[in-house]
């Protein structure tokens, strides 16, 4: 009986499971591995530790791509994802940028005319911030929304939230330029967040761009109807007409809100597909 005395070569075995041996070689090591279990057994190992080198490096290009820029490696993925798209940064910094230049030009003339600025349009820069959040200039993924892992309407909803909560934060940070007080800031907060809500939920279903200008629309016709019923010499210093004495308008706004929500929720996991049209 012929004893098996020798063994591949460890640079040869390497060599063999990197593809890099010519023919002939491969025909040798082929027909030793049939014979010898100690060899078979060196190119298994050597194998499962590329898997695993392989893997380690694979993981460490998943973590860097998943974490994007190192401030916000503390967050989690899906906010990451949400605020990582350049252009709805820039817009959403423009708009808040526009709405605390509007309400600072206007307390030069008069506390009064910044209420009356900061009311009329501080609901609509969140209103048009959400609704730039489901553009497909914004949000590519819009396009690919059959191959994405994440559903493109979860992304975009974490998105227009981002970009309402900044703009909200940018009008309450003037308020104190205006004539409103702490609780007054409902006047414009609850029509903002209700707005903007109801938006989003629409776009979760199909293109929210006539929606949201009738909306806009809707709410400048209030603000101008409150105007016309306040005396001009009190325009700006009450606000009376509007929102923040009427229990059953703040409701209604809240529940709007709430509701828009609920149905933003319950269509996390589905695609506006609306948006992958051309």
């Amino acid at each position: 009986m012929i004893r098996q005395e020798w063994h591949v070569d460890g640079d040869d075995l390497a060599a063999y499971a990197d593809g890099r041996t010519s023919a002939v070689m491969v025909s040798s090591v082929e027909a030793h591995l049939l014979a010898c279990a100690q060899c078979r057994s060196a190119l298994s190992a050597r194998v499962h530790a590329a898997d695993t080198d392989d893997d380690r490096v694979w993981a460490a290009i998943v973590d860097r791509v998943d974490r994007g820029n190192r401030p916000f490696a503390w967050s989690s993925r899906m906010l990451v994802v949400s605020i990582s798209s350049p252009p709805l940064a820039v817009a959403t910094v423009l708009l808040a940028a526009l709405l605390v230049a509007f309400v600072c030009f206007a307390r030069l003339s008069d506390a009064r005319h910044a209420t009356t600025m900061l009311v009329s349009f501080g609901p609509l820069v969140p209103l048009v911030g959400a609704r730039f959040a489901f553009g497909r200039s914004v949000d590519p993924a819009g396009r690919m929304a059959a191959a994405a892992p994440t559903a493109s309407g979860r992304v975009a909803s974490t998105r227009a939230f981002v970009a309402t909560v900044i703009a909200c934060l940018a009008g309450i940070v003037v308020s104190p330029l205006t004539t409103l007080g702490i609780q007054e800031s409902i006047v414009w907060l609850l029509p903002a967040l209700a707005l903007s809500a109801i938006s989003v939920a629409i776009a979760t279903y199909e293109d929210s761009t006539v929606p949201t200008v009738t909306l806009g629309i809707a709410w400048l016709v209030v603000v101008g109807a409150w105007l016309e019923d306040v005396p001009s010499a009190l325009r700006g210093l009450s606000v009376d007409g509007l929102v923040t004495d009427r229990p059953a308008v703040q409701a209604a706004l809240a529940v709007a809100t709430a509701a828009a929500i609920a149905v933003c929720f319950m269509r996390r996991d589905s695609d506006p597909n609306w948006r992958t049209l051309s």
